[in-house]
């Protein structure tokens, strides 16, 4: 047992800290000496107030939580999530994944149930390793304890399963950064109507000046094309979910390029800014005009529905 000794207004405070278990920690507050009755009233009041500061910060939970690192250089790179001193582990543990950081327990982008992402979870300790998307905000890592859900009020995915519950609150993480939240990110290539063109589109958060590098070798983008970006905001959806405080979220710029003079059938390299090179195959395209039918066209369509 520690002890603790603090004089003032002609008493003895003496202040015990009593270790209750390897969770908690409680403190108590007693008197040693008090030398008449005022200062008992001054000290009385004084020892409420004292008692309740440190009764409410002083529960402190011996679990340790960890995500490193906290910054990170481009979208994809990965965090390692670490655990340890949950004294009674359950499979009802896991840990929410938010963006953007402030989000309420309620809100979080995604889940990792702690038994299923370890074999060491099972002795209260483990770890594993997410990759993380640039989403232009913050990450948060947070770790509950989790209860069993009433059946009355279970919440669920799109695809029916029941959501872990954010009962119990263990931890919660530094934020995770990355370091350009203008990397441009969502590549996307289409055709045009022209068999030598193909076009670029990439998304960042500002509304930056940007142009596509291109040319038939990696280190020899000698050809440059400008984009044009446009955004749109909560005001343009038409619904809720899309536009509530809980559902909307900045799209950033979307950025639309044009590359031009491309020769069929060849491979081109393109860099949307310098951080970042990716690799274009042109295919061979066969130019319909002035031609007469028959002929065929091969067609593939895709719908990009969001970040799941």
């Amino acid at each position: 047992m520690d002890e603790m000794f603090f004089v003032g207004f002609g008493w003895l405070w003496k202040c015990r800290l009593l270790i209750m278990d390897e969770t908690y920690m409680m403190i108590w507050v007693g008197v040693e000496i008090a030398v008449d009755h005022m200062e008992r009233i001054i000290f009385t009041l004084i020892a409420f107030l004292l008692v309740g500061m440190l009764l409410k910060g002083s529960i402190v939970r011996a679990v340790q939580f960890e995500v490193l690192p906290t910054k990170l250089n481009r979208s994809g790179d990965s965090v390692n999530v670490t655990w340890a001193g949950i004294k009674t582990p359950s499979h009802y543990n896991w840990v929410g994944v938010y963006n953007p950081a402030e989000s309420s327990d309620h809100h979080f982008i995604g889940y990792i149930m702690l038994n299923s992402a370890s074999t060491e979870s099972a002795s209260g300790k483990g770890w594993f390793t997410l990759q993380l998307v640039n989403m232009r905000a913050p990450y948060e890592f947070r770790l509950f304890e989790g209860y069993p859900t009433h059946s009355s009020n279970k919440l669920k995915d799109f695809e029916g399963n029941v959501l872990p519950s954010v009962q119990g609150r263990w931890a919660v993480s530094t934020k995770v950064e990355f370091s350009n939240y203008n990397e441009p990110m969502h590549i996307h290539l289409a055709l045009t109507s022209n068999a030598n063109e193909m076009r670029v589109m990439f998304v960042t958060k500002d509304q930056l000046r940007s142009f596509v590098r291109y040319g038939r070798k990696e280190t020899q983008l000698d050809l440059s094309t400008e984009a044009t970006s446009l955004t749109y905001h909560r005001s343009d959806m038409c619904d809720s979910p899309a536009n509530s405080l809980m559902g909307w979220r900045d799209p950033g710029f979307i950025h639309n390029a044009v590359l031009k003079g491309l020769d069929a059938g060849k491979r081109y390299y393109y860099q949307a800014s310098p951080h970042s090179l990716w690799l274009l195959y042109v295919y061979e395209l066969e130019n319909s005009c002035g031609k007469t039918p028959p002929f065929s066209v091969l067609l593939k369509l895709m719908g990009v529905m969001g970040v799941q």
